[in-house]
């Protein structure tokens, strides 16, 4: 039964990701703009008036990793206890 679900886990796991990445960003260059505010220091983007930005912008990788590590642990957890 559980050689059944891991490949169902992982289609949905790829769908969940595809549609969280849709909706957080919308394309690859909000992505990549949330990215370099992860990069660079916080204090240079409050020297440049782009506090509020850079705040968004690692709130929303935040957001999307934080989102699909939770997802794919809780499917870890539900595999594990069936």
């Amino acid at each position: 039964m559980k050689a059944l679900l891991i490949p169902a886990f992982v289609f949905l796991d790829m769908l969940a990701a595809v549609g969280l990445f849709r909706l957080i960003f919308g394309n690859w260059n909000n992505f990549w703009g949330a990215v370099s505010y992860w990069i660079k220091p916080d204090w240079i983007s409050w020297w440049d008036g782009q506090a509020v930005d850079d705040a968004i912008g690692e709130f929303s990788l935040f957001l999307f990793f934080g989102t699909l590590a939770a997802l794919v642990a809780g499917e870890g957890w539900m595999l594990t206890h069936l």
